[in-house]
């Protein structure tokens, strides 16, 4: 009797195409055999402009894209630099900064950066939609910060291949990196049991927990290193149980 070939699962990404390639690229190495469907649900656009910076005491990054769309509109690199985390940091270096990263969200950058004296004014580069009230709650601390709004996040439309994906048999693990794109996702349908998500925090995980989701974890801190491991956790228990299914 011929051998049904247990179907792979697939890594469905709903992140900005760049960091996506970058988070599945992590994951090769260390995985069983997965298949990666990109269909990002928010784009990011530079839309600045950016102001003058002379007289800034330091700059505050919580995001990538941030740091991205800072280097494109030919920000200064020159100044100290303050990071929500290990991924933004590693962005923030790669331009030329020297950051130092909360390794966490934006609670944890809050709270760093009231421990401190950092120098002051704070500037909190962002985009459109943020969320944790940085500026706002660093300025109440007594650290007069200032916000600078220099891109934006539009939806964007899921690709056929993830809905083809969602509605399928074979197992999608979905990992989710913000608030805005896990309500995105939550809004696509799915018709079957076999979808796993993975949320990187417990606000994410609120705008999914009412999907027909196989199985939804959420990631033991919000970094990009925790979503990674809850990834190969789930990809390694996945092809198990897979394998383990009897054939027809």
């Amino acid at each position: 009797m011929p051998t049904i070939p247990t179907p792979r699962p697939t890594v469905l990404m709903t992140r900005p195409r760049a960091a996506a390639e970058r988070f599945v690229e992590s994951l090769r190495s260390d995985a069983p055999a997965f298949g990666a469907i990109y269909s990002p649900l928010i784009e990011t656009v530079t839309t600045g402009p950016l102001p003058d910076l002379n007289g800034a005491g330091a700059l505050i990054f919580t995001s990538g894209a941030g740091v991205t769309s800072y280097g494109a509109l030919g920000g200064r690199s020159d100044l100290p630099c303050y990071t929500v985390g290990a991924t933004t940091a590693l962005a923030a270096r790669a331009a030329g900064f020297g950051p130092r990263s909360a390794d966490g969200d934006a609670e944890a950058l809050v709270t760093m950066l009231c421990s401190e004296t950092p120098p002051s004014p704070l500037v909190h580069i962002r985009g459109t939609y943020s969320r944790g009230d940085v500026a706002a709650r660093l300025t109440a601390a007594g650290l007069p910060c200032e916000e600078v709004v220099i891109y934006d996040q539009p939806r964007q439309s899921a690709t056929p291949d993830a809905l083809t994906a969602l509605n399928g048999e074979a197992p999608v693990i979905v990992p989710l990196f913000s608030p805005r794109t896990a309500g995105f996702f939550s809004e696509l349908g799915m018709r079957h049991g076999s979808v796993h998500a993975i949320s990187m925090s417990g606000a994410i995980a609120d705008e999914v927990a009412h999907l027909p989701l196989a199985s939804h974890v959420v990631s033991d801190a919000p970094t990009g290193e925790s979503m990674r491991h809850a990834v190969l956790r789930h990809l390694r228990q996945v092809t198990l149980l897979e394998g383990q299914k009897p054939d027809g």
